[in-house]
């Protein structure tokens, strides 16, 4: 197949927006179709595309078009012109990047002639690429295919749902990145997406050449964005806890990482609850690094989000330490956990932070602490799932 993917965030920006349309799009071209890779600009990655007659399809051909600066409105302006803007511009391109929205439609009709598009597949956290796709496959006359990857509800203001709902009408097939975003796609959409999770790296998983043993160190990683920066500091103050009931000696062998992108906000936090936490803070680094990381750790923990599916759980999962949760965690989540025997642990209070912890470095300290389950999730890795996209784009296809 000749399939056009389109996600405005380039490959290489340093975000999790940033991955899950790529990712999809270099399985699907390791099959032997043609990927066009619709995605804004970066300046760490120039667009260099050479001509599609003569680009190497074992990689997506990645187009580029300009992601400029959208001046605000000014702060004169009363709240009600400024929401009437904001709807238009919703309505109109799917938010304040029309112009990428114009610019994608104009690259696409320009290859037309050397890449005779058969399907769309488009990912929104960023409702532009969905307007994006509709466009491209109605001037292409061929079908596309809406992907949700975020809570339907908190991308769209509630005035504002039913007619965006009629806006995005025409897609073929919706996919989502979980059955809780598939829920709400079906509720404000009116048609249950086939559920593709995002894939995990093959990094995450234990190989061979990894170490089964205990860590050397007690260490504690915290993953991903924090959302809520009050969670954070209760959860840090369970940490310490039962970090200040340790003596000066075991405290020594205690680190504490922070691995995403919001690290200034973590600093901030532990200043602000526990100035004296052993905290290192790299922030978002490589997706090798951060498994190296998780899969040394005698615990992984994140700041939980009711409104979103958090992917880095499978991710977590598969690294086959203790996963701790803080301060709840959805239904799908805890069941995907059970089903595959995983060490998925709720904290609901700070207390229980403290209790979790303590456990978990009396098992580490006696020599019981459990060793990393190999092979948990493999049937949740890019290639998995890239199979359960790759069946509904066929479908897609031969149907229309």
């Amino acid at each position: 197949m000749n399939i056009v993917m389109i996600n405005p965030a380039h490959p290489s920006t340093p975000h999790i927006s940033a991955v899950r349309a790529w990712r999809f799009s270099q399985e699907l071209a390791l099959r032997g179709h043609r990927v066009m890779f619709l995605t804004g600009s970066s300046a760490a990655a120039p667009n260099v595309a050479g001509p599609l007659t003569s680009h190497d399809w074992r990689q997506p051909f990645v187009e580029a078009c300009a992601l400029k600066p959208v001046q605000d409105i000014s702060p004169p302006a009363s709240r009600v012109v400024r929401r009437a803007t904001t709807a238009v511009r919703l309505m109109r391109d799917g938010g304040r990047q029309g112009g990428w929205v114009r610019e994608a439609v104009r690259a696409a009709g320009r290859s037309r002639e050397a890449f005779n598009t058969d399907v769309v597949w488009c990912t929104f956290g960023m409702l532009e690429s969905a307007i994006a796709a509709k466009r491209i496959a109605a001037e292409a006359d061929r079908p596309w295919v809406l992907d949700i990857k975020d809570n339907w509800e908190s991308l769209v203001p509630g005035p504002l749902r039913q007619v965006m709902r009629s806006r995005l009408r025409g897609w073929s097939a919706m996919t989502a990145n979980s059955q809780f975003t598939s829920d709400l796609a079906s509720k404000g959409l009116g048609a249950a997406p086939t559920v593709v999770y995002s894939g995990v790296e093959p990094d995450f998983f234990f190989s061979g050449t990894d170490s089964p043993e205990t860590p050397v160190r007690f260490s504690l990683n915290v993953i991903g964005s924090v959302y809520f920066p009050d969670k954070l500091g209760s959860f840090f103050e369970g940490v310490r806890a039962w970090f200040d009931s340790l003596s000066a000696e075991q405290r020594q062998q205690v680190t504490i990482t922070y691995l995403g992108g919001d690290a200034e906000i973590v600093r901030s936090v532990a200043a602000s609850h526990w100035p004296q936490m052993p905290l290192q803070a790299p922030g978002y680094v490589p997706v090798a690094e951060m498994a190296r990381f998780c899969k040394a750790a005698a615990a992984n923990a994140y700041i939980a989000n009711p409104t979103t599916f958090h992917h880095k759980l499978l991710e977590l999962l598969a690294c086959g330490r203790p996963v701790i949760a803080f301060p709840s965690e959805m239904a799908e989540s805890v069941q995907l956990a059970n089903s595959l025997g995983a060490g998925l642990l709720i904290a609901d209070t700070t207390e229980a932070v403290t209790s979790l912890v303590k456990h978990l470095h009396t098992s580490w300290q006696s020599g019981a602490f459990p060793a990393p389950r190999r092979d948990v999730a493999r049937h949740l890795s890019w290639a998995a799932q890239t199979d359960i996209l790759e069946r509904v784009l066929v479908r897609v296809v031969g149907s229309h």
